[in-house]
């Protein structure tokens, strides 16, 4: 079997990272940035480390079904609320982790909205215990921010992207 050359690596590399990954990624540092400033310099809670996991969701795997904007915006809420329902009945035990990721697991199932960051949400509400608050603002509004950024990002990479021939 013959090594690849370390070049070879780089020529597949560029071929993936196109003008629409570009546009994406520039999203995606767009959609965190800004909640970044808010969160640094306005003391707002809108930022939380499975939204960015969504934002790799989001921008890095436009066309997986957990990138759709009802997968993202249900399934972290739900996620959010399950989380935080679970450490006000059970506490930061281990097993509340596990049966809060597990029922958000269960909830995005059956609401045909799995967003896999929203088992990192639900688990957040175990680790760090929040306050119902939580479930709007860093989970709602962030989400809702993001997805829209994503939405505008996609469109602005329609133009580049090749279309399947009939």
């Amino acid at each position: 079997m013959a090594v690849k050359h370390p070049m070879g690596y780089l020529e597949d590399a560029k071929k993936r990272f196109d003008r629409p990954q570009i546009i994406r990624a520039v999203g995606s540092f767009i959609g965190i940035g800004f909640l970044g400033v808010l969160y640094y310099f306005y003391d707002l809670p809108l930022l939380l480390a499975s939204l960015g996991s969504t934002a790799v969701t989001l921008f890095g795997l436009p066309k997986a079904p957990a990138a759709k904007p009802r997968s993202a915006l249900v399934g972290q809420i739900s996620a959010a609320i399950v989380g935080w329902c679970t450490q006000y009945f059970l506490g930061s035990e281990w097993y509340a982790a596990a049966v809060a990721v597990t029922l958000s697991l269960v909830v995005m199932v059956l609401l045909n909205a799995v967003h896999p960051p929203g088992g990192a949400t639900a688990l957040t509400a175990i680790l760090t215990p929040q306050e119902w608050t939580f479930i709007i603002a860093p989970i709602a509004v962030g989400v809702a921010f993001l997805v829209l950024v994503a939405y505008l990002t996609n469109k602005a990479c329609e133009r580049y992207e090749k279309k399947p021939e009939a």
